[in-house]
């Protein structure tokens, strides 16, 4: 099964995923452009694992900032393992989020809602 590594810069968020582990892990930034670049090759992971014979999955976010693009990119990651649960999967999602920064919890609620997967909001 195959991991994705992307690592971060002052653009790019550092994306972890690995699912022999039964980790997916989102840390830092991302100001990119065209997020879907560095996403997709993390959809094309999260598609064979959803055919895999791996269980579960412990997803955990915690960007201090993203773009439109990014956000666009967060969503579609939430509607696919809305899917991947849906195969009979556990999937585990934890947002965390500064608790002075609003806008982040906003944000958070805002994906799960339009997502129509559950997030664990922790403020930290």
């Amino acid at each position: 099964m195959e991991k994705f590594l992307s690592t971060p810069s002052h653009t790019t968020p550092y994306i972890y995923f690995n699912p022999e582990n039964e980790i997916l892990e989102m840390k830092g930034n991302s100001t990119l452009i065209n997020a879907r670049e560095v996403f997709s090759e993390l959809y094309t992971a999260l598609g064979n694992f959803k055919k895999s014979i791996y269980p579960k999955l412990k997803v955990n976010i915690q960007l201090e900032y993203f773009n439109t693009s990014t956000y666009k990119c967060l969503l579609d990651t939430m509607i696919c393992l809305k899917e991947i649960k849906s195969t009979g999967k556990n999937i585990v999602v934890t947002w965390y989020y500064n608790i002075e920064d609003e806008d982040a919890l906003e944000h958070g609620e805002d994906i799960a809602q339009l997502s129509g997967m559950h997030l664990d909001l922790v403020g930290i």
